[in-house]
């Protein structure tokens, strides 16, 4: 794997979550103006939901995209088999890599939005995606170009 594809990666989900935020308000304000628009079975409130849930669901993805990476290393650039949580994971690697100890807890703080998020919860400091995908490149890049 290469880091780098690992980057763009992140950073694509940060352009399409803000794309598909531009295009639902965009479509939004087309239906508060011609209500026939918006597809039988569904009103503008519906529309509305979708606007804000654009970004959560993309920063699910987002951190899903950092497991992933932190996963296959741990398997294929580590060699190791075990299955941590997420949270050991970050650890682990944190402890291997010689991550600072920053870099490493707003990982972590990432990884308890993302949780408030899938499992709810109210956070009380939201992460936006932009500084969510800043923090998870920082980290990625501890670990080597490529293993």
């Amino acid at each position: 794997m290469i880091v780098q594809e690992r980057f763009e990666n992140l950073k694509l989900l940060e352009l399409n979550s803000r794309a598909a935020q531009a295009a639902v308000r965009y479509y939004l304000l087309a239906c508060i103006s011609n209500p026939t628009l918006v597809p039988p079975g569904l009103g503008v409130r519906n529309i509305r939901n979708c606007r804000e849930d654009i970004e959560r669901t993309y920063f699910v993805r987002l951190f899903a995209e950092f497991e992933i990476t932190l996963r296959n290393y741990w398997h294929v650039g580590r060699k190791r088999s075990s299955e941590p949580p997420v949270a050991a994971l970050i650890d682990g690697i944190a402890a291997v890599r010689s991550v600072r100890p920053e870099v490493r807890t707003f990982a972590h703080q990432v990884r308890e939005y993302r949780n408030l998020i899938v499992h709810g919860g109210s956070p009380t400091q939201p992460i936006a995606m932009t500084e969510a995908k800043r923090s998870l490149c920082r980290f990625l890049s501890y670990l080597p170009r490529q293993w």
